[in-house]
């Protein structure tokens, strides 16, 4: 994983005002700007200019503030994936059993899982919060912002109602008690179409427009999903019979993702995470609801083996995809500038200027907090990942796949230039 080092040495200081030189400057849908000059003033952009003779110019690349659209921080205590052999249930009983076992505390699994992100130069996450929201504890996210997103898991209504007080608690509080240098959002996870009654589902997206809360659930993620949905058989189906939570009047068949998408699209904004199997019906009615964006996580996909993700198509479609890591319970780390250069490897005709929106400013856009990622341009606060170039190491190209970047750490900039 890339490295975070303070960089404050790196910028010439006078007063209020510090200035850096860089070898390039990469905004997401501009043209990269190549030996330019940055001048920051009161923690504030106020010139960008070429490079003139006699400047010392940095080795490194500077981009808006990186974003992790979908993580699981819970999982960060672990030191690698859970396997992926056999089929997706097979995967969620390892979860489960790791879950009965655990013994360090969430709110400390979660406190490394937001230090490593830090040093990954991450500013903002996406974070699925399962458990009780008296038993959470919000400081464990200080020293990042993020929007945690509730994790509703209830195939029967009854036991939503079971929920519904401590999800409501959620809802009130989260936001009152962020830390004043960071934002802490509120937002609901409809687990997945297996676990979620649809009249719960429907009740879930009231809420989230009563709090005008964010919304993010996993869909169409595995094949497995799409039998259980369309069937009413296959191994999700034998998983809930085993955990004896089946009912037949749930999964009858002959349901599709497209009801859920239709549900969801209601809500002020919704993640629809994965989206590893919608069709290119799914494709068309998400292009005409900007409110719904698509969470690709590469690695976690690879991991899994499945076919081809239809990101391409999504985005040709004007969709708006992004990116997550998904947690260490699918993923090596927690580096997001890792998942794009996992996808601009797998992708080589792609450029980075057409994709570093997806874990920068079109992520914070989908997650509803879009200040905390914009574009570095004159006028605006200063926010910056700092990306350290290997020697013998300029081209764009060699950017985005080098293996050796260097993530410039986040404190001693943002502290020293008011960002």
């Amino acid at each position: 994983m890339p490295a975070a080092v303070d960089a404050s040495h790196l910028f010439e200081n006078s007063g209020e005002t510090s200035r850096i030189c860089v070898r390039w400057l990469l905004n997401p849908g501009q043209a990269p700007e190549e030996n330019c000059c940055l001048t920051i003033t009161a923690g504030v952009v106020a010139d960008i200019r070429p490079c003139r003779a006699g400047d010392r110019i940095q080795p490194l690349a500077v981009i808006p503030p990186l974003v992790n659209a979908h993580t699981h921080l819970e999982f960060s205590s672990l030191q690698q994936p859970f396997s992926s052999a056999g089929t997706f249930p097979d995967w969620i009983g390892r979860v489960l059993a790791w879950r009965g076992q655990v013994s360090m505390e969430q709110s400390e699994r979660i406190r490394a899982g937001v230090q490593e992100s830090r040093q990954a130069g991450v500013r903002l996450v996406g974070d699925i919060l399962t458990g009780q929201h008296s038993a959470t504890d919000l400081s464990a996210w200080q020293g990042i912002s993020a929007v945690l997103f509730r994790e509703v898991i209830a195939l029967t209504p009854e036991r939503f109602e079971g929920q519904l007080s401590d999800l409501h608690e959620h809802l009130r509080s989260v936001s009152v008690s962020a830390v004043p240098a960071e934002r802490l959002v509120a937002g609901i996870s409809p687990h997945a179409p297996y676990t979620v009654h649809p009249q719960v589902l429907q009740e879930l997206v009231r809420l989230a427009c009563q709090y005008q809360a964010p919304l993010a659930m996993h869909l169409a993620e595995t094949a497995e999903e799409l039998e259980l949905l369309q069937c009413g058989t296959g191994p999700f189906a034998e998983l809930l019979q085993r955990l004896g939570v089946w009912d037949s009047r749930v999964f009858p068949g002959g349901r599709d993702p497209q009801e859920l998408l239709e549900q969801l699209q209601q809500a002020p904004r919704c993640l629809v995470v994965h989206g590893n199997y919608l069709s290119d019906g799914h494709i068309r009615y998400l292009a005409r609801h900007p409110q719904l964006t698509v969470v690709y996580c590469p690695r976690t996909h690879a991991w899994f083996r499945h076919p081809p993700h239809p990101f391409c198509r999504m985005r040709q479609a004007g969709v708006s995809v992004v990116l997550g890591t998904d947690g260490r319970s699918t993923n090596p780390d927690l580096s997001i500038f890792l998942e794009l250069q996992s996808l601009l490897r797998q992708y080589p005709d792609l450029d980075i200027q057409d994709v570093l929106g997806m874990v920068t400013t079109a992520a914070a856009e989908a997650l509803g907090v879009p200040e905390v990622s914009r574009p570095i341009v004159v006028g605006q606060p200063w926010r910056a990942t700092l990306l350290r170039l290997p020697a013998g190491v300029s081209g764009l190209a060699e950017i985005c796949r080098h293996e050796n970047l260097t993530v410039m750490g986040l404190d001693s900039v943002q502290a020293d230039l008011g960002g």
